[in-house]
């Protein structure tokens, strides 16, 4: 007879050591990588611990071998696009301005786009035809 407290074990099932995973206090996971000091400083330390328990709870599943999407405030910030710098208005070019020329300095022109229409309604008259009664 088994044990109470021992764990069933399945057949062809492979058994992970729990040992190995990090099991961290939400005080010690860190946060701080992925916000600036200011950004920090308007955190309440609610949403501070609940950011701590995302990242810890993401260990965890990543650890299992789960398949789960980083937090958002986990994945890198892009960096704003930088202005594209603007040439100087007396360049010389007598050229009036027109939408036209900025489609052809950007190499991509502007997709028309047809209107959307219902396909027609088939005709639904319907035609009596005489028959003979035998």
């Amino acid at each position: 007879m088994a044990s109470k407290f021992e764990i069933p074990k399945l057949p062809n099932v492979e058994q992970m050591d729990f040992s190995k995973m990090d099991m961290t206090d939400p005080d010690e996971v860190n946060i701080e990588a992925y916000f600036t000091a200011s950004e920090l400083a308007k955190l309440s330390d609610y949403e501070k611990l609940r950011l701590r328990n995302i990242k810890r709870n993401y260990q965890v599943l990543k650890d299992l071998g789960l398949p789960i999407a980083k937090p958002q405030f986990m994945k890198p910030k892009k960096k704003p696009a930088q202005k594209k710098k603007v040439k100087d208005e007396s360049s010389g070019s007598d050229e009036e301005w027109t939408p036209e020329l900025d489609r052809r300095k950007s190499g991509r022109a502007l997709k028309s786009v047809e209107r959307f229409q219902p396909p027609p309604k088939p005709d639904r008259t319907v035609q009596r035809t005489k028959t003979k009664v035998i």
